[in-house]
């Protein structure tokens, strides 16, 4: 490989230097009347230009996401820690909650509270973080996690809801806060 076609591929993969390296030959390469030459330069140029603003953008665009993911998970751990007001330990229940109900609550209402908005997707990445997988049929997102809160918070706890329960405290927060949803629902009909 030629230093030209070194110095372009190190422009196309994002060197600076080079892309301004480039634009240098191509202007000399104008100046010097070698219009083929200039053109084709420029032509290099101009691509990997379009390559490095398109892979700022997409780091830039990522970054955004990034952390208006994390202010967003950020505003729903402080909601619930003010609501709950701190982190708990795995306690289970002291009544005894049936499978079926929590299904029920988390497909059918809780998902649409607007109390609880975010905070499903919250869990589910979380638990997918993780290592949970989730996948249709037999692993969707909603039955997984009515068999994890079921299975945190009956008598029957298994080892890896156990280990991802005292692992990650924001898994404990949301998890908290969705079975407290659920008790007090349970209490109030």
């Amino acid at each position: 490989m030629d230093d030209l076609s070194k110095l372009i591929s190190r422009s196309t993969a994002g060197d600076r230097n080079a892309l301004d390296e480039l634009f240098e030959m191509a202007k000399k390469a104008e100046e010097g009347g070698r219009h083929a030459e200039s053109s084709r330069l420029f032509r290099e140029a101009a691509i990997s230009f379009r390559i490095s603003a398109f892979r700022e953008r997409a780091h830039r665009e990522h970054a955004e996401n990034t952390a208006k993911s994390v202010a967003a998970e950020l505003k729903l751990i402080t909601r619930i820690l003010d609501l709950t007001g701190f982190v708990p330990n795995l306690d289970r229940s002291a009544m005894t909650i049936d499978q079926e109900l929590v299904r029920k609550l988390v497909v059918e209402d809780i998902r649409f509270d607007e109390s609880t908005a975010g905070i499903f997707p919250l869990l589910a990445r979380r638990l997918a973080e993780r290592g949970m997988h989730f996948s249709s049929p037999g692993g969707s997102i909603q039955r997984k996690l009515t068999v994890f809160l079921w299975s945190v918070y009956s008598d029957f706890t298994r080892n890896a809801e156990r280990e991802i329960w005292l692992q990650d405290s924001v898994v404990r927060l949301a998890v908290h806060y969705i079975m407290s949803i659920i008790e007090s629902r349970i209490k109030n009909s």
